[in-house]
């Protein structure tokens, strides 16, 4: 239920976005607040399986892992001593991008799904970076980093045509982990409110950054935010290790899962898995459950820590 605080914040920006709309102002690429979501028009039959990709330490340095669903297997993509992490998958499931340790820092790489075109996209080593992330018309890869210039960890945008790595949004805004929406128009990543990290929303060339409205318990930090396929909720993880799905339609907050983080979405949208967190080493690793709410499953179980995962198709 709306707190009359939260219903007030959220009705004001829709009367905003409209009376903004019916203006000859410029307000973003559809004339509207990023908050307010519009008809996807990303959304197609799409495949329940697809693949999964993470991060883990399992067999020592974190190495990059692909899951099949469709034939239950799992392929190494890489096998370097130093660390690869935070992968992410392209939305047709046939590349891979994620950052990788190398003696001259971290950079940004990508390869196909079964590990073959190989490519670095950094040419200078990135400071303190995060979840890189294919834009779904694969023209760009967006991540955030740590820029000295500003003092500030910010976003970042890599032209997969020209390689021009360029700044996005305001580059004195705290701003990481960012995640598109399945059309391609909006980016969700975490914000900072005061000492905390919340969810924000801004359109996808870096105007209009807002919070997402209540939608972080008080006294916590929320982080890792994803859009679900249909555009209209985002799954994020808290620092009470809990998985919450906000509402951008009506701006309620569900309970999505407990001792959970990472959440990621099925591509058809029915399913939401994360990464178990406080369980027997055994335990640990990526369980799945129905987004409407039901019976969570173990499903790829023993994977050590994760850094990092994502499901496409």
């Amino acid at each position: 239920m709306l707190s009359t605080n939260h219903a007030s914040r959220l009705a004001g920006l829709v009367l905003v976005a409209v009376t903004a709309a019916c203006s000859d102002a410029p307000t973003g690429p559809r004339g509207t607040s990023p908050l307010v979501p519009g008809p996807s028009t990303a959304l197609g039959p799409k495949p329940a399986n697809g693949h999964v990709v993470y991060a883990s330490d399992i067999q020592g340095a974190f190495d990059v892992y692909v899951f099949d669903r469709a034939s239950q297997t799992t392929k190494r993509l890489t096998t370097d001593p130093l660390p690869d992490f935070e992968p992410s998958l392209s939305a047709d499931g046939k590349r891979v991008v994620w950052l990788k340790q190398t003696l001259n820092g971290v950079h940004v790489v990508m390869s196909n799904v079964d590990g073959t075109k190989f490519e670095q996209l950094t040419t200078d080593a990135v400071s303190a970076p995060r979840r890189p992330v294919f834009s779904p018309d694969l023209k760009r890869v967006v991540f955030s980093s740590f820029d000295i210039g500003v003092n500030q960890t910010h976003l970042f945008s890599i032209d997969l045509k020209t390689r021009v790595v360029t700044p996005l949004g305001d580059p004195t805004m705290f701003a990481a982990n960012p995640s598109f929406s399945a059309d391609g128009k909006r980016i969700v990543f975490d914000g900072e409110i005061g000492p905390r990290y919340v969810p924000f929303v801004m359109w996808a060339d870096g105007t209009q950054p807002h919070d997402l409205p209540d939608a972080c318990p008080v006294m916590l930090v929320c982080t890792r935010p994803v859009f679900s396929p249909d555009d209209r909720h985002v799954a994020y993880g808290t620092s009470a290790d809990e998985v919450l799905v906000f509402d951008l339609l009506d701006g309620s907050v569900t309970p999505g899962a407990t001792n959970a983080r990472n959440p990621m979405w099925s591509p058809d949208g029915q399913q939401l898995a994360f990464y178990r967190v406080n369980a027997p080493a055994h335990q640990l690793g990526i369980y799945v459950k129905p987004a409407e709410g039901g019976t969570e499953e173990p499903w790829l179980t023993g994977l050590g820590f994760v850094f990092g995962a994502a499901w496409a198709k």
